[in-house]
């Protein structure tokens, strides 16, 4: 595993997330909305928002995994960090520096993952937005930029933190230095000339005494204007006509059980003051009253402090989480949304509500024109008689289209430009408006991109916001989101028509599936009907001894008795063939020995090799070859490609059979002297029915074999090649080669009987281990290794079923099961043992060449008492039966 460097910039990047405060913060619903949204739109299980810290992986938010964090060696988002750019790894079991993870070979089984940058609003990559996969996968070139606009998205949740955090901070700040001041100027009943705040005093009639510098700022009078006069001349009308009202009725010693909140006289509160040009101003006002010795008369000191800077403050963040609603919106509910046609009819009415304007647009780019043509999706009524409506609704309904490319407009969607403007009917190139068009007072149109591409745009008009850079930047979020939405919104209509057309497709093929299976069904009982007797009784003829056959008659019935075989070798390989196509062949690969199926299949064709005169040689460059391969099946093979090569040779011709190992494969060679293939026939040689013009040479034969032979062979994982010329043909088989090799020699003669079910096997004395195994050659490995045990009898079953009667006939000691068998597997014969009550007790094995560490877990858990993988470790195997067997040995 290759563990990611530190970034060149790592030191700043951790001092940068550290301030900006994310790390070790709660769950987020914005962030999970959006991992969540992400995972379902990729069809992935896992999604995350990954932050890497100096020594762990820490998520913002995950969705499909119950984890806050892990380390920073094993996390691939640290890859993305050092590397500052999209990572995609497709399947990681394959990838160098991957393959060894333990977040592949364990929990989570990561096979794919694709992650893209995040940075922070300083440019610190500080991790990344990412899609998990447990199966191997691929990205198209779209579905990264797709990627690319949700970690644009996260970037902007980032960016909403940071300046929710520095508010609150300022905040925090500005109500701390007011508390003190109120405080310390309440304790020193004193003005201070140069204080923070403005600080006024008053006599008991609410008569102006004194006041300081910043009363003159706040309030545009100098202290002169100010000195002298009533107090409620700084106040709204509706509560200057109250004040002095309030001061006459003002008990000190009732203060404390005053019911009413009126008055702000030993308290807080924030109310409003106006100032010399009338302007209304948001304070804080905190009043005491200054108790003077001797006199039955006191004075109160104001304390007012200006907070509009808080209260723009307030909207700016009120404006924020206003935004970042609508963008969690349209990103939760896109789907919904879109089912209902009323996704650009809510961007449209979000755009507006967000800026405070009165009219708002939300157009796409026709991606089918080679020409820039705007597609209104969403538009505010601004017509003005019977013509402009028509017009509005051609252009809503999508019939009419926005292609001057030279207009306000266009400049946006064609040009890709940002047009601001306080005075859009008077703009360079505009020629004004129609009679009757509404006023515009001002004009925002901006771009939607993804990259380079403009996708779409927005516009705003007669926005009460002042139209300025700082208001584009603040809708960047809003447009990214606009980008994502087009997207998703063009991804589904392509979803949708290509789901429409596969399940056509898929009506069809399954429709075609169904036909064929209930053809072949029916061929094969009308035909092997018909044919069992045509041979049976042709067989029946040739044998009369009391009536024998005349010469003639004699020959005649030999030509039926071939030709009826001949069908039903055609009969066979068919369905073989569709079996194959259809996916229900069964097959059981394990290392199996070449030289034994080999030795097999030479004693099968070596009658029809005599009696064509044909000789057959035996080279193998390497002894006890074991490749990964189904015993049955691959001896299928070599039938059909030496019979072939028997078949189609010259007189007197010979056959080579030989096999080798290059690199991690088996490389099985049939070679032939016949008169080789011509090079017009040889591409169509592996097609059904086919048989590269041998119909009129008299030779019998299907045109299915070799078809069926390259089906068998990919089926097995492997291919299948041929090379001729007039000197003849070569077929070369190439299989996996398996992880070892066998050393015993106990392949290469003899045939194993394994299915015996006679009860006088064992004696009462003996112990007995039975073993249900369908690969000759594992049943005689483990009967070479049971010739060690002489207290132990071996009994061999060749398939499930058989092996579940003997276990019932032989009740063993020790039940010993391979996995992958034909008919059933070795969990459900398993199952179906257990299900016995005179088996109870009896101790099962697994011996599998499924080796992987999950299909052991499962095996243990599944009851088997051990699991054991192939290639056997046999020191190990002799351990284990002597712990079983102690008293035997």
């Amino acid at each position: 595993m290759r563990i990611a460097a530190h970034p060149e910039d790592e030191t700043q990047r951790i001092a940068s997330l550290k301030s900006i405060g994310l790390l070790d913060t709660p769950s987020d619903l914005y962030f999970d909305q959006l991992t969540a949204q992400a995972a379902h739109i990729f069809n992935t299980p896992i999604c995350a928002v990954s932050i890497i810290d100096s020594k762990r992986q820490w998520f913002k938010s995950i969705y499909g995994l119950d984890v806050c964090e892990t380390g920073r060696d094993e996390a691939f988002c640290s890859h993305v960090v050092h590397d500052h750019k999209l990572l995609e790894v497709r399947n990681a079991l394959e990838h160098p520096d991957f393959h060894d993870n333990p977040l592949v070979i364990g929990a989570p089984n990561i096979r794919f993952y694709c992650g893209t940058p995040i940075h922070d609003t300083n440019g610190f990559c500080l991790g990344s937005f990412c899609v998990i996969d447990t199966k191997p996968r691929q990205f198209t070139e779209e579905q990264k930029e797709l990627l690319n606009s949700f970690a644009l998205q996260a970037e902007a949740l980032i960016a909403l933190h940071v300046r929710q955090k520095d508010n609150e901070e300022k905040n925090r700040e500005i109500i701390s230095s007011r508390d003190l001041l109120r405080r310390e100027l309440a304790r020193q009943s004193s003005l201070v000339s140069n204080a923070a705040a403005a600080v006024i005093r008053i006599s008991h009639r609410g008569i102006i005494e004194d006041a300081n510098k910043k009363a003159e700022s706040l309030f545009g009078y100098s202290i002169d204007e100010l000195v002298g006069q009533n107090i409620s001349m700084l106040m709204p009308k509706d509560i200057a006509k109250h004040h002095d009202g309030y001061l006459k009725h003002y008990d000190r010693d009732k203060r404390q059980n005053a019911t009413h909140n009126s008055s702000v006289i030993g308290e807080g509160r924030e109310v409003s003051a106006i100032s010399k040009s009338g302007e209304l101003i948001p304070i804080h006002l905190a009043v005491s009253e200054v108790v003077i010795d001797d006199q039955s008369q006191n004075e109160f000191i104001g304390i007012v402090t200006d907070l509009r800077e808080t209260k723009r403050k307030e909207r700016e963040l009120e404006r924020q989480s206003m935004l970042l609603d609508k963008l969690h919106k349209g990103l939760t509910d896109y789907e919904a949304l879109i089912s209902g046609n009323s996704i650009w009819s809510f961007l449209q009415e979000s755009l507006r509500e967000l800026t405070n304007s009165e009219y708002a647009l939300i157009g796409e780019v026709d991606p089918s024109k080679s020409e820039p043509e705007l597609i209104v999706h969403s538009l505010t009524d601004l017509s003005w008689d019977k013509e402009s409506k028509s017009l509005m609704q051609k252009f809503l309904a999508g019939s009419s289209r926005v292609t001057n490319t030279k207009s306000l407009l266009g400049r946006v969607f064609a040009q890709g430009e940002v047009v601001l403007t306080e005075s859009p009917a008077t703009a360079p190139g505009r020629r004004g408006l129609p009679d009757g068009h509404p006023p515009l007072h001002n004009l925002l149109g901006m771009p939607i991109k993804q990259g380079d591409k403009t996708l779409g745009m927005i516009a705003i008009a007669n926005s009460e916001s002042e139209l300025n850079d700082e208001l584009v930047n603040w809708l960047e979020p809003f447009v990214a989101t606009c980008s994502l939405l087009i997207q998703l919104y063009r991804q589904m209509n392509e979803r949708e028509r290509f789901t429409a057309e596969l399940e056509a497709a898929k009506d069809l093929i399954e429709d075609a599936s169904r036909a064929k299976s209930e053809f072949l069904s029916s061929m094969s009982h009308e035909l092997r009907t018909p044919l069992n007797s045509i041979i049976g009784f042709s067989e029946l003829l040739q044998a009369n001894r009391k009536t024998p056959l005349n010469e003639k008659q004699s020959k005649q019935v030999h030509q039926i008795n071939s030709s009826g075989k001949h069908l039903l070798t055609l009969i066979n390989d068919i369905l073989d063939l569709a079996k194959i196509e259809a996916g229900k062949l069964s097959i059981s690969l394990e290392p199996t020995l070449v030289d034994s199926v080999a030795n097999e299949t030479l004693e099968v064709l070596q009658p029809l090799a005599d009696k064509s005169g044909i000789s057959i040689l035996v080279k193998a460059n390497a002894q006890h070859i074991e490749a990964m391969a189904d015993y049955t099946r691959l001896k299928q093979v070599l039938i059909n490609l030496l019979s072939n090569a028997i078949k189609y040779n010259r007189q007197q011709g010979s056959v080579e059979l030989s096999w080798e190992v290059v690199d991690q494969s088996v490389l099985v060679h049939v070679q032939d002297t016949g008169i080789g293939i011509s090079d017009d026939q040889i591409d169509h040689i592996f097609e059904p029915f086919n048989r590269s013009n041998a119909e009129n040479s008299g030779i019998e034969g299907t045109g299915v074999g070799l078809a069926l032979t390259r089906k068998v062979v990919e089926y097995m994982n492997g291919t299948i090649d041929v090379k001729s010329d007039h000197t003849g043909s070569t077929f070369t088989v190439t299989l996996p080669l398996a992880n070892c090799q066998v050393k015993s020699d106990s392949f290469t003669s003899g045939k194993v009987q394994n299915d015996q079910l006679n009860t006088d096997l064992t004696s009462q004395s003996e112990k007995v281990v039975l073993y249900v195994e369908d690969n000759p050659a594992n049943q005689r490995l483990m009967q070479d290794i049971f010739e060690d045990f002489e207290s132990i009898n071996l009994v061999v079953a060749h398939e499930p079923f058989l092996g579940l009667e003997m276990a019932k006939t032989h009740r063993p000691d020790l039940i010993i099961l391979d996995i992958n068998m034909p008919g059933m597997d070795g969990f459900q014969l398993l199952k179906r043992l257990k299900q016995e009550p005179s088996l109870e007790g009896t101790p099962c094995i697994a011996l599998s060449a499924n080796a992987m560490p999950n299909d052991v877990k499962r095996g243990l858990n599944e009851g088997f008492d051990h699991y054991l993988t192939k290639p056997i470790d046999i020191p190990k195997f002799y351990d284990l039966i002597d712990d079983y067997f102690e008293e035997v040995n």
